[in-house]
């Protein structure tokens, strides 16, 4: 690894108790984590990783996971999480219906945290996505940003039935035009944790694309001049 590399920044949200904490130990110790504390505010993780697109492009880089804490009493504080961020993790637990459900009030909080930035693009904050719930979050009305966003289903083993054919990601506030990626795992299963297993071939998927989107937009190189030139100050 190069002693400096660029940080791809993931915010990681879902309701409490959902395992995303358990997820992020194993993915980054490779090792299940039997029993996780809960997230208090919010803990980063780092994790180096090797990039190698399909244009030739090649890059180092860290990734940080932002695991943001669920609890309903810290709503409030959560936003200072959320700036310039370069991709969502929505986490939900396979055997909770409701805890997918949930992800529309997760990924409408993180993109309408008061933050008028994403990754450079401007976002506009729309009242009419609090007033009418139903509507998309990622809607062709709103100025948003393309942020890839990761559907994880936690708690594999759990699951009474194939949820794969019962999740749209409609119902959580994302159109088709979103950039969405899914996986389902068993954070306890060791096989599943390694970085040789199809379950990192998913997640190798979505953060490649985050990259991509941050460095190579449409193949063209960002210099990082150019990165921080169109961004605003946050504070």
């Amino acid at each position: 690894m190069a002693a400096h590399m660029d940080s791809i920044k993931l915010i990681v949200v879902g309701d409490s108790g959902v395992g995303k904490t358990t997820f992020l130990n194993g993915i980054i110790n490779q090792t299940p984590l039997t029993y996780a504390s809960s997230t208090i505010g919010g803990n980063v993780e780092v994790f180096p990783y090797d990039y190698n697109g399909s244009s030739g492009h090649q890059r180092e880089v860290f990734l940080e996971f932002w695991d943001i804490g669920g609890s309903s009493g810290h709503r409030n504080s959560r936003s200072i999480f959320y700036a310039a961020l370069n991709g969502i993790i929505l986490v939900h637990d396979l055997s909770n219906r409701k805890s997918f459900l949930n992800l529309k009030q997760w990924l409408n909080e993180v993109l309408n945290s008061g933050k008028q930035e994403l990754t450079g693009v401007s976002i506009r904050n729309d009242k009419d996505i609090n007033s009418e719930f139903n509507k998309d979050i990622y809607s062709k009305s709103t100025t948003v940003a393309s942020v890839p966003v990761l559907i994880l289903g936690t708690k594999e083993d759990q699951a009474t039935r194939d949820v794969s054919s019962h999740r749209n990601s409609r119902m959580i506030g994302l159109n088709d035009e979103s950039q969405v990626f899914y996986c389902d795992m068993n954070c306890l299963q060791q096989s599943q944790l390694l970085t040789n297993s199809t379950k990192w071939t998913q997640l190798n998927s979505f953060f490649d694309k985050v990259i991509e989107n941050r460095f190579y937009p449409s193949g063209k190189v960002v210099q990082e001049s150019e990165y921080w030139r169109g961004r605003k100050k946050m504070f």
